[in-house]
């Protein structure tokens, strides 16, 4: 096992301690566990968040019976299926595969949540699987089309300029996870569509 997957599972067990009351939890990779002010940004909202970095939408089909099930939220934040197809390889139609099985395992135990998913930004040092990234986040927006309880947010629409390219200075130095400046257009785009 390597150190990805030994992380993933640590701070899994970790988080079970915190599960309680909620009225949304956030749940997915690095993006979300470093989403550090995400309590303070979502008041009045009670929330936790559930973000585990390295995890895949794979793995949270079962994470999320143990975290956020137990919190009976209102609604779900999502950010997943990255790490499917950056870190294991995944094509944009497996990635998609995991959210929905996802989608669906959350809405079998929570029949009356909100699920707020947002979309695959693209980084520079993944710019190779840009266009699994993109396939992914069309398949998951066009699979929400039709259904009430999901709802796509535009993140790579944030994020990226208007040739889809990142826009500079929103990424750390490791090409990857969002500095200070990313994490506010992340809170503006993200915060009024769940407290909306």
């Amino acid at each position: 096992m390597n150190i990805i997957a030994l992380y993933v599972r640590a701070r899994a067990h970790l988080l079970r301690r915190k599960t309680g009351p909620a009225d949304i939890v956030l749940i997915g990779g690095s993006s979300v566990e470093y989403w550090k002010t995400s309590s303070e940004d979502l008041l009045p909202l009670r929330s936790r968040n559930f973000g585990i970095g390295g995890s895949t939408a794979a793995q949270w089909v079962d994470f999320a019976r143990d975290l956020a099930l137990p919190c009976q939220p209102k609604a779900v934040f999502i950010f997943a299926g990255s790490n499917d197809i950056h870190m294991r390889e995944a094509s944009a139609e497996a990635a998609f595969g995991h959210l929905r099985a996802l989608f669906n395992a959350l809405h079998v135990h929570l029949p009356d949540a909100q699920m707020y998913y947002a979309g695959i930004y693209l980084t520079n040092r993944y710019s190779a699987h840009w266009q699994a990234d993109r396939e992914c986040n069309r398949l998951v927006r066009e699979y929400m089309q039709h259904k009430d309880a999901l709802h796509y947010i535009d993140i790579p629409a944030a994020l990226n300029d208007e040739n889809g390219v990142p826009l500079e200075g929103i990424i750390r130095r490791d090409g990857e996870h969002l500095n200070d400046l990313g994490y506010a257009l992340w809170r503006d785009t993200i915060v009024p569509e769940l407290r909306g």
